[in-house]
């Protein structure tokens, strides 16, 4: 397995912070504290948290210097964590209503194992952060083993090692577990799907985990790309759930463990292939404005990702970007004006399967099309925030940006890369003006609009023509890379296989519309036969002239845009085959990210019709 920094996870818990206070909702001041126990909590399944809180004793803000007779709690506004006496056992607890709930356990196993006990250090105080240190007893230097801290507004808990390397163990319930992708399809593992009792996720600095039966979204957060993270499964009751997450913490390495809890912030709505076409109205309103992201399970077990757009009081659909910005589209080709009637390539004319009304109730429209069928749970969740978001609400976003920082969040999510291409203009659109210039006869009058329309649509189909060319070269070459990869994994010739018909898919498509899409000197040929042979002339049959050529130069341009368009599904699938593949096959790992970093280089900056989002 490659070198992996440990991940973090963070917990949002609300607890009562002042003896003195009747406890509820409204007496949490939005500060932190830290709290002494005064006695050791028992483990979960003892005592509910809930009842205990009032009794603790709040340690007075700027003191440094306190023995701690029981367990040390560090609360905020929005978390509660609770650090055993002997240091080795961290407990996670969230908040609904005034009730508190055990979400998580976090342990290190070179820690627990040992017969070391740790001493807690107080390194800040404060009224908007509190920092501690865990020391060993036995070592005869006072340097923390790792570090905890809280902010106040923030839902995790920040960890930093020391000067060991720890291997975490995170003790959780979830149904499912997503690898969100901002380029292609989110890995979704459904731990019903999964037959080994463990697995390691390739996961991307961050990994998404819902619980709580849509309360509860429960984050892990690194820095280092390069790791992977192992979950364990097991059967709770009537259904199979994540039970354990073992993270691997190198020395000075950081993490952060997040909980974001709301009701109704994730849902589960299980489609059958009889619900494609209908309207579904859900059992779930938004609890609150954000980017909303559909996981649906396919027919072929892998996960097709789309954003929630949402209803204008005008009856027209918007949009959002990754940035927030709304996108409306109620224009042009995205969706007919005042419906959510949707092109795209590949595709057609469809009904964009996932909205939101204007009381925010939502609704699922499965498409009723061959070329996509939905089968299995469709999960929603809030990937990012919009400008409507609140303040107090967090999405999977927010929680990247806020622990790595805004630099290495807008690397993480290539915000450079996300940006859609366009020249020139599209095939159809030229067609149409030089048509109706014919038909009208004004071609004399008209011939500097004549030539920008030629100009234009040569460039785009130039534009298209490149994108296509790329997307040959990324799979001649992966092909040629996983040949030569043969010889490395000799026992994986089944997974090596599927990988390489799973790109060949890209040529294969190609080899289907090449004759239709014709040389690049062919589209060239076109434009420069309509400027010597029709732009100057002015005969009867001047429109069929113009008809003959705008209708080829249109056949170029339709299997031009589905080619490309066939060309990025194709390797949004292998991305996110690979992806699983490696779940069930952790041998070939490395590999596996190889291929993926490649995707992910071959997807950015797409033309706008590979309909980069649906």
């Amino acid at each position: 397995m490659r070198n992996r920094m440990y991940c973090s996870l963070v917990v949002i818990v609300c607890i009562p912070v002042r003896t003195s206070v009747v406890y509820s909702a409204e007496s949490i001041e939005p500060f932190t504290y830290l709290m002494d126990t005064g006695v050791c909590v028992a483990l979960p399944g003892g005592p509910e948290i809930t009842s205990l809180v009032p009794s603790w004793a709040i340690i007075p803000e700027e003191t440094i210097e306190h023995e701690f007779a029981g367990d040390v709690a560090l609360i905020n506004d929005k978390i509660g964590v609770l650090v055993h006496a002997d240091g080795k056992v961290i407990q996670l607890y969230s908040r609904s209503g005034n009730v508190f709930m055990d979400r998580a356990t976090l342990s290190f196993a070179e820690i627990a194992g040992s017969s070391d006990s740790l001493k807690v250090q107080i390194v800040e105080n404060s009224r908007n952060r509190i920092e501690l240190g865990l020391i060993s007893q036995e070592e005869k230097w006072a340097v923390p083993i790792f570090s905890l801290d809280i902010e106040v507004g923030r839902p995790y808990l920040h960890i930093r090692n020391g000067h060991r390397t720890l291997t975490s163990h995170l003790h959780h319930d979830a149904q499912y577990a997503l690898l969100p992708d901002f380029f292609a399809d989110d890995i979704v593992v459904n731990p019903r799907c999964v037959a080994p009792d463990k697995a390691a996720l390739p996961s991307e600095n961050f990994l998404v985990d819902l619980s709580g039966d849509g309360n509860s979204i429960l984050m892990c957060v690194w820095k280092d790309s390069q790791e992977d993270i192992m979950v364990h499964f097991a059967e709770a009751g009537e259904r199979r759930q994540i039970t354990q997450a073992d993270l691997d913490c190198p020395e000075e390495g950081e993490f952060w463990i997040a909980l974001l809890e709301h009701s109704g912030i994730w849902h589960r709505r299980d489609i059958t292939q009889d619900d494609a076409g209908k309207v579904i109205p859900l059992e779930w309103n938004v609890p609150f404005p954000a980017q909303w992201r559909v996981d649906w399970q396919c027919a072929n077990g892998l996960t097709d990702s789309w954003e929630m757009v949402t209803e204008s009081p005008d009856g027209s659909f918007k949009k959002h970007r990754w940035l927030g910005t709304a996108e409306v589209v109620g224009t042009g080709d995205w969706m007919d004006r005042g419906t959510r009637r949707r092109w795209t390539t590949v595709l057609g004319w469809f009904w964009y399967p996932c909205w939101v009304d204007l009381t925010g109730k939502g609704y699922l429209q499965p498409p009723a099309r061959k070329v996509i069928r939905f089968d299995g749970p469709a999960l929603i969740y809030p990937i990012n925030r919009i400008q409507e978001t609140p303040l107090d609400c967090y999405t999977v976003v927010d929680i990247v940006r806020n622990t790595l920082g805004v630099g290495p969040c807008e690397y993480i999510l290539d915000v450079e890369g996300q940006a859609q291409n366009f020249h020139g203009i599209a095939t159809c659109t030229a067609r149409d003006i030089l048509n109706e210039i014919y038909a009208e006869k004004r071609q004399r009058e008209c011939r500097e609009e004549i030539d920008q329309a030629l100009d234009d649509v040569l460039a785009f189909m130039k534009h298209i023509r490149r994108r296509i060319e790329e997307y040959v070269q990324f799979a001649r070459e992966t092909k040629s890379f996983v040949e030569e990869q043969k010889r490395n994994y000799p026992n994986c010739e089944s997974q090596l296989g599927e990988i390489a018909a799973l790109i060949g898919a890209v040529e294969g498509n190609y080899e289907r519309r090449k004759a239709r899409i014709g040389t690049p000197e062919y589209a060239e040929d076109l434009v420069r036969r309509f400027r010597t042979e029709v732009r100057d002339y002015e005969g009867d049959d001047a429109l069929a002239k113009c008809k003959e050529i705008t209708n080829a130069i249109v056949q170029v341009g339709d299997n031009q845009d589905e080619l490309v368009g066939e060309s990025r599904m194709a390797v949004k699938l292998l991305r996110q085959k690979i992806g699983l593949m490696a779940v069930l096959h952790p041998e070939i790992g490395d590999l596996a990210a190889e291929i993926r970093n490649r995707t992910q280089a071959i997807l950015r900056n797409p033309a706008s019709y590979e309909a980069p989002r649906h």
